[in-house]
C-alpha cells in the first residue's frame, strides 16, 4: 500500500523525528510511504496543504499519528481522505498495519481463489499445504524482470520497446515500468515542470529525483515499484525496467525477486548532448563500475535489434 503520515508538525520541535519513525516502521512492514515533511518549507502554509491533498490523491490511505487531532491541518488532511474513501489509519500501541503478504493473502480471500491442487487458500507465492506444486490458480507466477541501465540515449527504452513486441509476439505478457514515472509526476505536480526534458527540465528531474529526495530516501523511487509487483506478482510474465540508473535499484529487486537480469545497453560512436554537468551528475555515473549480468552494445536502432534478437535467445534458453 502507498500510505501517507498525517499528524501535528506546527509547535512540535520534534515533527520530524516522529514522523520518520513513522515512515521507519512502516517501509520495513513493506509499503511505500509518502512523508510530508520531505517538501520544502519555502511553501506556505496554504501551499504545503495543496501539496498535502495532491499526495493523499496518490495514496491508498493514511496513518495519523497519535497527536493529529491538535493540528488543524491534520484533521483537514483526515476529511480530505474521506471524502476521497481513502483508508483510515491510527497509530495505537497495539495497531499495526496489515503487510503486503497479508494484503495479497486478504485479495485471495475475498476472490475465493485456493489452490488447484489440495484446495487450501494460498499463502502469498507458494501453497503452505501443498509441498508437490508452487503454482496457484494454475497461473506461472514465474515473473522475469530485465532491469536496463545505460547513459542517457543509449537506447534504453528502444531496447525495451523491441523486447516487448517481440514477446509479446510469442504470447508472453509483458509489463514496462519506469522508476522515472514517479519523478515526473513529483516535478509537474509540486514544482511546474512542464514535461519537456530540455536542459531545464533534465537538471530539474536530476535535482529533485537524485540530490533531494534520494538522498534522504535511497529507495523512493524503486521501492514504490517493487511494491507494486510485490502485489501484482501474477500479472505479467516479463517486466522491463529501461530507467535502473544506481545500484541499489538494481540490487532491491535482485534481494527481492527470483529471476532478474541487469542488461548494460551501450550506444558506441556517438557525442551525448548533456551539458558537461549532467554528464557528470549520479544518475549518469553511479553504476560505472557495475558489472551488469548483459550488455548490448550497437552504433545504430537495426544492430541493436539484433543483438535484442540474441539476448533474448539466450534469455529463454
Amino acid at each position: 500500500m502507498i500510505i501517507y503520515i498525517s499528524g501535528a508538525i506546527s509547535n512540535d520541535f520534534n515533527y520530524k523525528e516522529k514522523f520518520n519513525q513513522a515512515e521507519e516502521k512502516l517501509l520495513k512492514m513493506g509499503h511505500a510511504v509518502l512523508n510530508p515533511t520531505v517538501v520544502p518549507p519555502m511553501f506556505s502554509w496554504e501551499q504545503h496543504l495543496h501539496i498535502d491533498y495532491a499526495m493523499i490523491d496518490i495514496c491508498d490511505g493514511l496513518y495519523m499519528l497519535k497527536d493529529w487531532r491538535d493540528s488543524e491541518g491534520a484533521k483537514m488532511e483526515y476529511d480530505y481522505a474521506i471524502k476521497n474513501d481513502k483508508k483510515i489509519f491510527y497509530e495505537k500501541d497495539d495497531f499495526e498495519l496489515p503487510t503486503l503478504k497479508e494484503q495479497v493473502r486478504q485479495i485471495k480471500r475475498e476472490n475465493e481463489k485456493n489452490c488447484d491442487n489440495c484446495k487450501h487458500l494460498d499463502d502469498y507465492f507458494d501453497c503452505s499445504q501443498c509441498s508437490d506444486h508452487d503454482e496457484w490458480e494454475g497461473k506461472d507466477t514465474k515473473m522475469k524482470i530485465i532491469l536496463l541501465s545505460g547513459k542517457a540515449f543509449s537506447g534504453k527504452d528502444s531496447a525495451a520497446n523491441m523486447m516487448k513486441a517481440k514477446l509479446e509476439a510469442k504470447g508472453k505478457k509483458v509489463l514496462i515500468a519506469h522508476y522515472g514515472d514517479l519523478v515526473k509526476y513529483t516535478c509537474k505536480t509540486f514544482f511546474g515542470w512542464n514535461g519537456e526534458k530540455d536542459e531545464q527540465g533534465r537538471t530539474l528531474l536530476q535535482v529533485i529525483g537524485t540530490d533531494r529526495i534520494r538522498a534522504k530516501y535511497p529507495n523512493f523511487w524503486a521501492g514504490y515499484v517493487k511494491s507494486i509487483l510485490e502485489v501484482f506478482y501474477d500479472e505479467w510474465n516479463y517486466v522491463l525496467i529501461p530507467d535502473t540508473r544506481f545500484p541499489d535499484e538494481i540490487d532491491l529487486m535482485k534481494n527481492t525477486f527470483d529471476d532478474v537480469v541487469s542488461v548494460c545497453v551501450v550506444r558506441t560512436n556517438f557525442i551525448s548532448p548533456l551539458t558537461e554537468e549532467q554528464r557528470n551528475h549520479k544518475s549518469e555515473t553511479a553504476l560505472d563500475d557495475r558489472i551488469f549480468d548483459y550488455y548490448l552494445v550497437a552504433d545504430d536502432l537495426e544492430k541493436l535489434e539484433r543483438k535484442v534478437d540474441v539476448f533474448l535467445k539466450e534469455l529463454e534458453g
